[in-house]
């Protein structure tokens, strides 16, 4: 019995250990050309654990990967018969009922996202990048649009993560020579516990709500097509 008793007070102070335990993650992206290098590293319990991740360079020349799509460009209707369409005001008010339950949804998914952000710290980020084109005007508006962009995602990033510092950013322009790299390193945390509440939520609202559709109008929408 008193083995029992120890047991459970030890799985009780590891599951609270667990709940606050803060983890580190320590991102780098680098972009340069075709390739692009991310490394991400899990780190807990002041480095005792650590897990790393490294994804190699992508090489995105034609001879190395392509990514084709095919789309139809045209139907052949001389054949076809002629069709009618009926739209009641019934099916009307089920489309409207369909996207409310859509946007329902996203607005849970992102409201459940967003908590767990807020409950991320950024203790350093660095972004630094080199844009150009070889011609001096153009690069000029180039790294003017950069600035834009970088500022706009630097609002988003502020407004639902806690930055302990000031993030630092670089846009060096090269008027030589084409020229596109971009790095990006981060370090942020979280308290274990948080990221899997998060979780254990999302799975609730994603398997709780999963949109359920008319059935007559889908396979109506299918024999359409």
């Amino acid at each position: 019995m008193n083995w029992m008793l120890v047991i459970i007070i030890l799985l009780v102070f590891l599951l609270i250990l667990l709940i606050f335990t803060s983890i580190n993650i320590d991102l780098h992206y680098h972009h340069a050309g075709n390739d692009d290098q991310l490394t991400v590293k899990f780190r807990a319990w002041f480095d005792l654990l650590h897990y790393t991740i490294d994804v190699p360079f992508i090489d995105m020349r034609e001879d190395k990967a392509i990514l084709s799509f095919t789309q139809k460009k045209g139907i052949d209707i001389e054949d076809e018969e002629p069709r009618t369409e009926e739209v009641t005001a019934n099916d009307i008010l089920e489309k409207i009922e369909e996207v409310k339950k859509l946007l329902q949804h996203v607005v849970g998914l992102h409201k459940i996202i967003r908590k767990l952000l807020k409950k991320v710290y950024v203790h350093t980020f660095t972004w630094h990048s080199v844009i150009g084109n070889g011609n001096a005007a153009h690069t000029g508006i180039l790294t003017g649009s950069a600035w834009a962009l970088k500022s706009s995602i630097m609002g988003g990033l502020t407004t639902y993560l806690h930055f302990k510092k000031m993030p630092a950013m670089t846009i060096t322009p090269d008027f030589q020579k084409s020229a596109a790299s971009t790095s990006i390193s981060c370090i942020i945390s979280l308290k274990l516990g948080d990221a899997i509440w998060a979780g254990i939520k999302l799975f609730r609202h994603w398997k709780g709500g999963r949109l359920k559709f008319n059935k007559t109008k889908q396979s109506r929408v299918k024999q359409n097509f």
